[in-house]
């Protein structure tokens, strides 16, 4: 199985992304986040 994941960086996504990392049906993980950067 092939898994594309968006918004890896909160809590959340973190979760699935390290579960879906630990499942042995799972062939690839390519995920897409965005960095904020804050400038003040």
């Amino acid at each position: 199985m092939k898994i594309i994941l968006t918004g890896a960086t909160g809590y959340v996504g973190e979760g699935v992304m390290l579960e879906l990392l630990r499942t042995p049906q799972v062939e690839k993980v390519l995920h897409f986040s965005i960095e904020h950067q804050y400038v003040a």
